[in-house]
């Protein structure tokens, strides 16, 4: 029949408006209620809801996507009152008549009752239903849309395709909704979207969401940026820095601008060519495939909205902002609530993968640390991503079926008698299961699914829809106990109260093919909760158990936490809104707060590891309770996914679940609100999750080729230069017995000076097999505070101690050989007696030099190295405490800047070298022996009380005590002397470190360990960069066992090269296109013969000379040249941001001239010059490490901020090595930093560029938060009062106080000052700004602060 509603309209598609967004009215929006059947129609609704939000602005458009079975009548009655239009999708069965409490039947009858106006889309040939058949006869007007979209089988999982609407029908739908709503013509009906039309469906909400829509909506469409994965492709040099400065120096090679620049020269152009350019550098110039452009700041402030309006600069800071922290991730991922089947999916996907990955190797399935070395046996690969799309997809198909109650069963409503088989004694009561079943009047479905399960005849799925009464539940529970078939049970929002449920918990500890039990909203309350743990405690088959909204209080959350003990099997546990910590609606203060039960769940994390999901959601946390779950997630090693949304937390809470994450590397998935947390500290949070599941899919693919344990311990033997650290680790590396010692002593005259030509350049790198004396004693290591046993939770401290004699006539010679002959040191140690303890050790020599410091971060940050700091007694008290700190706190910042932690902190031995000849202010002891006796941790022979009172003050253990284990005694030694007692002693203590590394059991993939057996062999070789065809071909040819392995292939090797770089084996820049084929085999050697030399200062004996760290290209080449090749070695050294490249014309020759940053001349009086009236506008940023933090900004992050910015503002910027001042269009930027714990950040220009004042600060802050991320610094925006007075040192206001003044509705803000200049204060020691003079994005984007 053709429609009379077919007549093409065209109405509502009018010409886009020029006109900005924000400045139109807002029209009251119209609603559109959908109608249909969940399971034939629901996908084609969801286009047609697309497509009339992408045709008008102004419609509301409501389409429930409340799950079948679900209580959505609430939702639909509200929905359907208040609608102007109704839309029926008229399929098949549509208006039938379901066990649901609402369905289309309900929704008919309202719509023709109630005289609703409705718009009818028949998309089949007749109506099955003939109630509908009445109500909607064939000869009212219909607009026919058939596009076949049946209901699949049961139990088949399928991927809907893409419904599209046909073309006429959404501007027939509007037209009717204007003739409804009285607004007459179609075009008057509704108003035209003013967005961009080719956006897709991801990328225009979360451009809305940040207000960009109708201003960098319609540049990215111009652009062909029409979709989020264009771009994230189009932001990639955005975010990284290296990459900007390789695209940015290709594209200008690509123009010919490398020799012979033109200015002016097509300068419309100019940013749109080099973007051209830099998208053909970023996909390497692949001819055929298309280029994105790359989006950066000058040309985005270049580009137009429409005819006459450029890009507000604030709104381009707001969109970088948004592109450089990727904050669309939340979109592309698919919905969280997409079902439970799908997490079910991917834990079974995780639990067979770990069993594989455990199984393989030795057969060792312990559980064990992850560390940077490896990961956990019992999974190693965590939760893996294989199997969402089926599992999602099965999800979608369920969707399709309709409501579970009109599934159909195999039993047919007979006498109970007749169907009722015998069941085991002691198991299944037939007597009470009869009385109950008969008991049950007028609920023939469920009567029928309890039948079926009684008769193990029932589907792998079963739910129940109706309310439950006790019999019901009572004969569910007999019939559960000796049930064989079901599998998935769905118990959900059926009104279950307690003794219902203990009645089905009491078959749990009976039933072993339950897998995933859905209680969900529910009554069951807290005895029940206790009755279904008591249930867990001997059940072996639940993997999935939901409790979600059923009340079970801080008691049921206990009862459940201490199951999870003895529970083996359990790996989805949902727990949300459940007043977990029984606080009272109306209580005033956390002290009502019962925080047992989440005492008892993070005792029971601590050992569990087999849980992998946990949703805590939408319950009261207090600031104690959510410390504990912290705490927890930093030791736990089982949990994949947690669910935390729905708490509010603050900027203190976000900080205290960063440090766990970055601790715990199993989490790949984590939901949490964070409304209220400070930019940049939720995207902290979501880059470490995200780290986390790349490396697991990483180490995924390794593991499956087996694992091995972990043999070998990294030592980091650290300090300042002319202290003998290489004589103490030559000393290590030779064998304590008396003749060498004697000839050792002959070949060097005791106490020699410092010769400083001999000093260490760089990083030297040492293997051997350490040995101790037939005498050595055992030792005790400071315990972790969160360690325990591999396979004890409740061990002690004791399983530290090491050294003992079952640990020395066990150790094992397995793999020395392939160490030993790389140094002598391990072949003199292999030629010792067997019966003396060994341990194998990667010994790292830093260089002392303040100049190489720079150089130390791209080994410092691994957590499971042990670091032996080094002191020199020689010099006076103050200078050793200092010393210490400056070491201690530098370790502990590169730890936190680690991409991957360790569940156990790393040890740290403090050692004193030249014991023999100390200071008169640092007096030594010998050790008595009642403090030997007594100590919890073991003391070196000679004391230094000095150091020990530093090393066990309060103030130490609050600094550092939750990053490392400072052992808590100095030991005083003398390097050169291997029979020294404190050598002696420090032997003790690194071979404890060792046996704690291998008893933790850390696993590593075995073909890990074969390829670095070969690159150890191609390293004696040649220590120089191999290309990755050349070394694949080697490392094949010299490790048989890779040989006869036929996964291993070259992507195998780029794989682990990746493993390798990360645990600092090999450095790889693969980010870098001229580096990308090049791997350094051995990164002392890079560090040593070329970034050392690079860096050092004029007094050293291998140094380029500079002019003001300045350098010319024939240096390099001159210099370096006979060991790389000149290009490389810059492009090394640009890729670790350590130089840069200056422009030519400022040199006025053809020569190419480099700028060394760490190499430049100090300058730290240096500020801006006094300016004229028109600066007005003076706004700047300080970003100050808390000393009581202990941490700094290490050596190497002001010289890469300083290129950053090179790269950034361009080559007119000018650097020393303090500080660098440049230009942002009319805005002067001005940066420094002030010792290592304060960043400072200015900017000024004149009134009418006060919004490109605000994106030049923003664009600073971006990059200085980039390179100090991991560090906690305070964050304050400095005074206009002080920064226009251009005083030396300006105080400032924490950015959260900022904040919530303005959003109070302050004008002015006042602090504190201990000495201010009175000029400038309302009252002695006050200091007062006007907030709008305290630059902020909310004075331009208004509207943005409400969103955000």
């Amino acid at each position: 029949m053709t429609s009379p509603l077919s007549s093409s309209s065209s109405a509502v598609h009018g010409e886009l408006s020029s006109h900005s967004e924000q400045s139109r009215p807002v029209a009251k929006k119209k609603r559109i209620f959908i109608s249909l059947r969940f399971g034939e129609a629901h996908e084609a609704a969801k286009e047609l809801k697309q497509a009339l939000h992408e045709a008008c602005h102004d419609v509301d458009v409501f389409l429930c996507d409340v799950p079948p079975g679900d209580d959505i009548s609430e939702e639909i009655i509200t929905a359907l009152t208040d609608c102007d239009l109704a839309v029926i999708m008229g399929t098949k069965t549509y208006g039938k008549k379901t066990a649901s409490k609402f369905s289309t039947f309900e929704e008919l009858r309202f719509i023709i009752n109630e005289e609703k106006p409705y718009f009818l889309i028949k998309m089949c040939d007749e109506f099955q239903v003939k109630q509908t058949r009445f109500r909607l006869p064939a000869d009212i007007s219909y607009f026919l849309w058939n596009p076949d979209c049946g209901t699949p089988a049961h139990g088949t999982a399928t991927t809907p395709r893409r419904l599209a609407p046909p073309a006429e029908l959404v501007p027939q739908i509007l037209k009717k909704l204007g003739a409804v709503t009285g607004a007459g013509d179609a075009g008057t009906a509704v108003s035209p979207r003013r967005a961009p039309p080719r956006l897709d469906a991801e990328l225009t909400p979360w451009l809305d969401k940040y207000r960009l829509l109708g201003t960098v909506g319609y540049v990215l469409e111009r652009l062909g940026i029409t979709n989020l994965k264009a771009l994230e492709q189009a932001t990639q040099a955005l975010r990284n820095t290296r990459q900007r400065a390789v695209l940015r120096r290709d594209a200008e090679a690509a123009a010919g601008k490398r020799k012979h620049k033109h200015k002016h020269k097509q300068r419309g152009k100019g940013a749109r060519a080099a973007s051209h350019a830099m998208a053909t550098a970023s996909n390497g110039g692949r001819q055929g495939e298309p280029a994105s452009t790359q989006l950066i700041e000058d040309m985005l402030r270049r580009e137009k909205y429409d005819a006459n309006n450029k890009l507000p600069p604030a709104v381009v800071a707001r969109f970088l902002r948004a592109c450089r922290a990727r904050t669309w991730r939340g979109i592309t991922k698919r919905a969280q609530k997409a079902g439970k089947a799908g997490k079910a999916a991917r834990a079974k996907a995780a639990g067979a993968e770990g069993e594989e990955g455990g199984g393989e190797g030795d057969g060792d399935t312990d559980g064990g640390n992850v560390g940077v070395y490896g990961v956990d046996s019992t999974a190693e690969d965590g939760v893996l991503r294989e199997d969402d799309a089926a599992a999602l997809a099965m999800v979608d198909g369920d969707e399709q079926q309709g409501d579970p109650a009109n599934g159909e069963h195999s039993d047919s409503p007979k006498a109970v008698h007749e169907h009722v088989a015998s069941k085991p004694a002691g198991v299944a009561d037939e007597r009470v299961f009869l009385e109950c079943f008969e008991r049950i009047k007028d609920e023939a479905a469920c009567k029928q699914i309890i039948l079926s399960i009684w008769n193990n005849t029932s589907d792998e799925e079963e739910a129940f829809v109706d309310d439950f009464t006790l019999d019901m539940a009572r004969a569910l529970g007999e019939a559960l106990k000796g049930n064989t078939t079901v599998k998935d049970l769905d118990l959900s929002t059926i009104e279950i109260d307690g003794e219902q449920a203990r009645a089905i918990a009491a078959a749990l500890p009976f039933n072993t093919t339950l897998e995933t039990l859905n209680m969900e909203g529910n009554e069951i309350g807290p005895d029940a909760a206790v009755a279904i743990a008591d249930a867990l405690k001997r059940n072996t088959s639940i993997v999935e158990l939901d409790l979600e909204d059923n009340g079970i209080g801080p008691r049921g959350l206990k009862a459940i936490s201490e199951a999870l003990q003895e529970n083996t099997t359990l790996q989805i546990l949902l727990l949300g809104e459940n007043d977990l910590l029984g606080v009272p609606e109306d209580a005033e203060s956390d002290s009502e707060a019962d925080i047992s039960g989440v005492k008892a769940l993070a005792d029971a994390l601590r050992v569990n590891r087999t849980l992998l999901c946990l949703s805590l959601r939408d319950n009261v946390m207090t600031s104690e309770a959510w410390r504990l779950i912290c705490n927890t997630l930093a030791i736990n090693q089982g949990l994949a996914e947690i669910d935390l949304s729905e708490i509010e937390i603050t900027d203190t809470e976000a900080r205290q679940l960063l440090r766990a994450l970055r601790v715990n590397r199993r989490i790949i998935e984590l939901d949490v609100d964070m409304d209220e947390v400070s930019d940049g500290l939720d995207d902290r949070i979501m880059t470490v999750v995200e780290r986390n599941e790349e490396r697991q899919e990483a180490l995924g693919s390794l593991l499956k080729l087996g694992s091995v344990p972990l043999s070998t311990a990294k030592v980091f033997v650290c300090g300042h230069q002319g202290i003998g650290k290489t004589t103490l680790i030559n000393t290590l590396q030779a064998s304590p017995s008396f003749f060498a010692t004697l000839f050792r002593r002959r070949r060097k005259v005791l106490d020699e000076p410092d010769h400083p030509e001999q000093r260490t350049p760089g990083i030297e790198m040492h293997d051997f097999a350490l040995r101790r004396k037939r005498s050595s004693a055992s030792v005790v290591l400071t315990a972790s505070t969160s360690s325990c046993a591999p396979d004890d939770p409740n061990a002690s401290a004791d399983w530290l101690h090491a050294g003992t004699d079952s640990d020395r006539d066990n150790d094992s010679d397995e793999d020395e050989g392939d160490d030993d002959d790389e140094n002598g040191g391990g072949s003199r140690a292999s030629t010792s007696s067997k019966s003396a303890p060994r341990c194998k050790l990667r010994v790292y020599d830093f260089a002392g030099q303040t100049e190489y410091h720079v150089v130390h971060e791209l080994l410092f940050a691994d957590h499971n190295a042990v670091f032996v700091v080094c002191v020199d007694l020689s010099k006076d008290k103050a200078t050793v405490e200092e010393s210490v700190l400056y070491w201690l706190r530098f370790i502990k910042t590169r730890l936190a800047q680690a991409v991957h932690r360790s569940q156990h902190p790393p040890h740290v031995f403090v050692v004193g070298t030249k014991a023999d000849k100390v200071h008169e202010q640092n007096a030594l002891a010998s050790t008595p022996a009642a403090t030997a006796t007594n100590s919890a941790v073991s003391p070196p022979p000679q004391l230094f009380p000095a150091g020990d009172g530093l090393l066990h003050s309060s103030r130490l253990r609050e600094w550092f005590g939750d990053a490392m284990r400072v052992h808590p005694f100095l030991v005083p030694l003398r390097c050169h002397d291997a029979r020294d007692a404190g050598t002696q002693h420090l032997r003790d203590l690194l071979h404890a470190a060792w046996v704690e590394v291998t008893q933790q059991e850390v696993r590593v993939p075995k073909v890990v360990e074969l390829i670095a057996r070969g690159i150890r062999v191609c390293r004696r070789q040649d220590e120089g960069p191999w290309p990755v065809a050349k070394l694949f071909a080697a490392i094949k040819e010299r490790v048989a066992d890779l040989r006869e392995t036929l996964e291993f292939d070259e992507s195998v090797l780029r794989k682990t090269l990746r493993y390798l770089h990360v645990r600092g084996d090999v450095l790889w820049f693969h980010a870098v296109p001229s580096l990308a084929d090049q791997i350094f085999v051995s990164p002392p050697w890079l560090l040593r013969q070329v970034v050392g030399p690079s860096l050092a200062p004029e007094r050293f004996p291998q140094h380029l000379h500079t002019t003001n760290g300045r350098v010319t290209f024939s240096e390099f080449e001159s210099k370096l040249g006979r060991i790389m090749p000149a290009d490389t070695v810059v492009d090394v050294l640009a890729s670790m941001l350590l130089c840069f490249e200056e422009d030519q014309a400022v040199h006025n020759s053809s020569e190419r001239h480099f700028v060394l940053p760490s190499r430049l001349q100090w300058d730290p009086d240096r500020l801006w010059n006094p300016a004229d009236a028109s600066m007005d506008v003076y706004a700047g940023r300080g970003l100050v490490v808390p000393r009581e933090s202990g941490m700094v900004f290490p050596p190497g992050v002001f010289p890469r901020i300083q290129s950053r910015m090179v790269h950034c503002f361009g080559a007119g910027t000018s650097v020393w090595q303090n500080g660098f001042i440049t230009l942002f269009a009319p805005v002067e930027l001005y940066g420094r930093i002030i010792g290592d714990e304060r960043i400072d950040l200015w900017v000024r220009c004149p009134s009418k560029f006060k919004e490109d004042a605000w994106l030049a600060l923003d664009m600073m802050l971006a990059e200085v938060e980039e390179e100090v991320q991991g560090i906690d610094y305070d964050h304050l925006v400095l005074s206009y009062v002080h920064l226009s007075c251009l005083h030396p040192f300006p105080a400032g206001y924490a950015l959260a106080d900022v904040e919530d003044a303005a959003l109070a509705g302050e004008t002015h803000i006042s602090t504190m000052l201990p000495n201010t200049s009175p000029a400038h204060t309302t009252s002695p020691g006050t200091l007062t700004d006007e907030l709008d003079n305290l630059l902020r994005e909310d004075l331009f984007l208004k509207p943005l602060a409400l969103v955000q």
